[in-house]
């Protein structure tokens, strides 16, 4: 049986396979309806992909590195209980100043290479802030501004570096010591 590129014999436990896309994914046989083989996301086990062949885990797998949603069918579950869910609604609580209405993962990949634009002087969004729309226009202090890098096929924007902070707030600068800025036109009601 030929392998495929992007999975490898693991050379911990006999008979599991390792396979590579945004992360190590453990890779074992299983006698589930979903496929003959199941993968384990290392870093996260709660994350899972099926499939009945490895070549059609390797496909899987390389979808990930594209982009592309897997198992579009089936939703995964968000663990309410992990510690990064934890801080994220805690957020977005203190943020926003009300309680999410349902919770959703929305499912991304880092690219493995970015292409550098620039850095960025200021950024604007809207959202609500407790019952009211708001916008927001954050004008970035002079040490503070991230770079803006966008993946290689152009569809993904990354703010990389800079000194600053997603807080209850919304961004807050920081200086070089790492105190926040006060930016006094920190938002305005629509």
């Amino acid at each position: 049986m030929a392998i495929p590129q992007n999975i490898d014999k693991s050379a911990f436990k006999r008979g599991a396979y390792v396979g590579y896309a945004d992360g190590a994914w453990i890779i074992t046989k299983t006698n589930s309806t979903y496929g003959n083989w199941l993968a384990r996301k290392q870093s996260d086990p709660s994350q899972t992909l099926y499939a009945f062949s490895l070549k059609q885990m390797s496909e899987k797998l390389n979808a990930i590195n594209d982009g592309r949603k897997q198992n579009p069918g089936r939703k995964r579950a968000v663990n309410p209980h992990s510690r990064d869910m934890r801080a994220a609604v805690k957020l977005y609580e203190d943020f926003r100043e009300k309680k999410p209405r349902k919770i959703k993962k929305i499912p991304f990949a880092i690219p493995r290479v970015a292409v550098d634009i620039g850095y960025v002087e200021f950024i604007g969004y809207r959202t609500t802030h407790g019952r009211k729309l708001t916008l927001y226009k954050h004008d970035f202090a002079a040490g503070s501004r991230p770079l803006m890098c966008v993946s290689p096929d152009g569809r993904q924007l990354l703010l990389l570096g800079g000194r600053y902070r997603f807080t209850q707030r919304g961004i807050v600068d920081r200086d070089a010591k790492g105190r926040e800025i006060e930016n006094a036109a920190h938002g305005k009601d629509i």
